[in-house]
């Protein structure tokens, strides 16, 4: 995770990653700007871009949450 969610402050995110060949996983927690706890779980299979693609794939949607609530 690290150089990961730099825009949103660390003791609003808990999360766990997991990768394989093909295989990017991301789960845990979010509070966002609100206050609000959001629990979710990313998983991109079968993807043949590079990881960062992928990383960068999921923190744009949480960084969305994390602002939109």
């Amino acid at each position: 995770l690290k150089g990961m969610f730099l825009a949103i402050p660390k003791n609003h995110i808990w999360c766990k990653t997991g990768t394989l060949n093909g295989i990017f996983c991301l789960s845990g927690y979010l509070q966002t700007r609100k206050g609000r706890i959001l629990t979710f779980s990313i998983l991109q299979n079968s993807f043949t871009e590079a990881i960062t693609t992928a990383r960068k794939t999921a923190e744009s949607l949480l960084m969305k949450f994390y602002q939109d609530d």
